[in-house]
Formats: C-alpha cells, sequence, structure tokens
C-alpha cells in the first residue's frame, strides 16, 4: 500500500512538472516578487474588520503575501485555471467583449475575478472554498494591471508581446512579455536598493490615492473608482507605449530581435511601479468592499 501511494505522489509530481513545461508562456503573470509587492500594498491599506477577516480564512501563519503566488502553482495541477490569468483584447481595440476576447468555453481573467469576489461575498460557502477564492483574487487583480495580460497585438500575432524577442538589460534572450512579467520589477527593485517590503512601502509614498481635489489623470495618483473592465482597459493602453523601443515599434518577427537598453527600461519603469500600486490599493479596495467595510477611497 505504501509503495502504492509512493508511486501516486511521483506520478503527479511527474504530471505537474510536464504541465510546467508544456502551458504557454503567455499564461504566467507577474513575478513572484511583483505579486508579492502587491500584496504588501494591499495590506497596508486594509481595515480592521478586513484584516480580521482574512485572518479568520486563512492558516495563522499565512498572509496575502505568502499566498499571493499560489495561484501560479494551483494552475500546474488545474489548467482549467490557467485561462484565469489573461484576457486577449485586441491592440487596436478599445472595448472588451467576452465573445470575442475569451476563447469559447474558457473563463478569462475578468470572469474569473468576478467569480472570485462573489464567493468571498457568500458566507454560506465553505471556509475553504472562500480562502481558496481568496488566494486566487490576490493573484489575478496583479495580472489585471500587467499590460500583456489583458492586450494582444493581433497585427500580426504577437500572443500577447511572447513572440516579440528581444534581448534584456543583462543580455539575455527572451520576449517582450517575460521583460514586464519580471524584468522590470527586478531592475526597479535593484535600483531601490531595497528588500521586497522596503520597496513597496515606497512605492505606496510615491503614489497617493485620488481625492475630490484631484483627477486619477494626474501623475502619480491612483484611483480606487471603476469597476475590473475599467481597470482592464485602462492597462490595455500601456503597451502603445510598451512595444515603443528607440522609435521602433516592435512586433513579432522571427527574422528579428530587438536590444532593449537602459533607457528603455527606465521609461517604462514608472508605468510598471504605477500598476503595482494601482493593483495592491485596487485589491485592498475589493477586499474593504466584501468585508462590508467603507474606506475613503
Amino acid at each position: 500500500m505504501t509503495t502504492r501511494n509512493s508511486l501516486k505522489r511521483a506520478t503527479h509530481i511527474y504530471l505537474a512538472v510536464i504541465i510546467v513545461v508544456l502551458l504557454p508562456v503567455r499564461t504566467f503573470g507577474w513575478g513572484s516578487k511583483a505579486h508579492q509587492t502587491i500584496a504588501l500594498i494591499a495590506m497596508t491599506r486594509l481595515s480592521t474588520s478586513a484584516n480580521q477577516a482574512i485572518a479568520k480564512l486563512l492558516d495563522p501563519r499565512e498572509t496575502l503575501e505568502s499566498v499571493s503566488t499560489e495561484a501560479d502553482q494551483t494552475r500546474m495541477l488545474r489548467p482549467d485555471t490557467k485561462s484565469w490569468h489573461f484576457v486577449s483584447i485586441p491592440l487596436s481595440d478599445n472595448y472588451y467583449s467576452r465573445t470575442k476576447d475569451c476563447a469559447k468555453g474558457e473563463t478569462c481573467l475578468i470572469e474569473a475575478i468576478d467569480q472570485q469576489i462573489a464567493i468571498l461575498k457568500d458566507t454560506g460557502r465553505d471556509s475553504n472554498q472562500r480562502a481558496e477564492a481568496l488566494k486566487f483574487l490576490v493573484n489575478l487583480i496583479g495580472d489585471l494591471h500587467q499590460p500583456f495580460h489583458v492586450t494582444t497585438n493581433t497585427n500580426p500575432q504577437d500572443l500577447a508581446a511572447n513572440r516579440v524577442r528581444v534581448v534584456s538589460l543583462a543580455g539575455r534572450s527572451t520576449n517582450l512579455h517575460e521583460v514586464w512579467d519580471t524584468d522590470l520589477v527586478e531592475y526597479g527593485l535593484k535600483q531601490s536598493a531595497k528588500s521586497v517590503g522596503e520597496y513597496a512601502s515606497k512605492l505606496n509614498s510615491k503614489f497617493s490615492q485620488s481625492s475630490s481635489k484631484q483627477s486619477s489623470r494626474s501623475s502619480g495618483i491612483v484611483s480606487t473608482q471603476g469597476s475590473i473592465t475599467d481597470w482592464a482597459l485602462e492597462a490595455h493602453k500601456l503597451p502603445w507605449m510598451a512595444y515603443m523601443h528607440n522609435g521602433e515599434f516592435m512586433v513579432a518577427d522571427p527574422q528579428r530581435s530587438w536590444t532593449l537598453d537602459q533607457g528603455y527600461y527606465d521609461n517604462n519603469l514608472r508605468l510598471v511601479e504605477l500598476q503595482l500600486v494601482r493593483a495592491g490599493a485596487r485589491l485592498a479596495k475589493i477586499l474593504n468592499d466584501i468585508f462590508n467595510v467603507k474606506q475613503g477611497y
């Protein structure tokens, strides 16, 4: 019996590895440090009631930061959730349509977030289901704010910039999507010479929330108003800048690779940091609303 269980466990591990290898690159969201930064920003903006409710759902040693990447790990054993992490809105479009932008039979990012919110709100649900929904929500709100998780260039099709070949600042051959997932955040951390926690605190101070006297369109202002779709379309506008490098618009071309310089990283770092703070602030807003606490957002 023990041997059979061992073989079964080994088979599960083997299948998980195979799934990781076969999953398309585009389904992976922000890197772990980005998700941790978002969670830490959210944690500073939670109400007492929200903190208490979250503590009841999570294990004693868990925090929003520690569970922020669990959805990525879950996806390895539950391939049906991989479509939850992105939505393919064409770059040329300025609107979202579920039938157009989400493959038939799949649940994409916007709907997946709505589903997790509904589960969290349902106090009649099993606590384990609500805890899982919370973990997914932390991760998916982050992905919603990664511009290439809500955008794909269809002229030519680049699979959310995964087919746009680039050489990173460190000299690594990669793709533009991966640069936005991990490289730019790592660059920001390195430039700040801070830990993830210190970086989150710095960004929290750098970007302020909008008030009645400030426009959310102003530089450095973070608004938590709007819907999940509104936030997706806001992020969807950013690739117009992200695709630009030294006056050229980077596209999927098997014969071409763009070498990104420090100027590209510096020019786009502020956008990345703004998106991290937007994600953290909006995650906190959602959680505070779920747990029936009105905040001055």
